[in-house]
């Protein structure tokens, strides 16, 4: 989730979404991603070089539309994450009761300790969930550096916009890491 539902938060979708095709951990129907704005204008179209950045990592970029952050987003969903702490707190005080799931994308990639080769197989609801309580205990413990919370939304510029699309897919791949199997990463996409 970021704020105009255009760029950050589409690429964290898509780029999530590549990884889930890829994982028989992770089925679709119990694993299942979304995107939204906290300011978006709804039905808007990806931007050409957010759909150039995902085609060349051979993800999704078609059939997407611009879509408002509700609270019933928010409720339906197990796990929110932000693309910045603005982002974050405010679908916090817009939800209070999404406090102990709600974190920026690099924040939860960051807190949980990262489980090592040959961890356990766990069901993945079970596995987040846990992650999740381990992640709400060890919020402000575990400081970043300033800003290094914040996926900063890029500018016009090629450079910029792979700038943030290789934070975000970093970000992405620690996430779905943390979610799943450790050994489903072993090889490339």
């Amino acid at each position: 989730m970021c704020s105009a539902n255009l760029c950050r938060s589409v690429l964290a979708e898509r780029l999530s979404r590549l990884w889930i095709e890829h994982l028989p951990e992770c089925p679709s129907d119990r694993f299942a991603v979304s995107s939204a704005g906290t300011e978006a204008v709804p039905g808007l179209g990806m931007p050409p070089r957010v759909a150039r950045y995902l085609l060349r990592r051979g993800a999704d970029a078609g059939a997407f539309a611009s879509r408002r952050l509700t609270p019933a987003l928010v409720e339906q969903a197990d796990l929110v994450l932000a693309a910045t702490r603005l982002e974050r707190d405010r679908v916090i005080a817009a939800s209070p009761g999404a406090l102990r799931r709600t974190f920026t994308l690099n924040e939860f990639a960051r807190l949980p300790p990262r489980t090592g080769p040959g961890a356990a197989a766990t069901e993945v609801r079970s596995r987040a969930r846990s992650i999740m309580a381990e992640a709400m205990a060890r919020r402000g413990q575990v400081a970043g550096l300033d800003g290094e919370d914040d996926v900063a939304d890029p500018g016009n510029g090629r450079r910029s916009i792979e700038r943030c699309a290789a934070e975000v897919d970093s970000a992405v791949t620690a996430v779905l890491r943390l979610l799943t199997v450790e050994r489903a990463f072993a090889g490339e996409r």
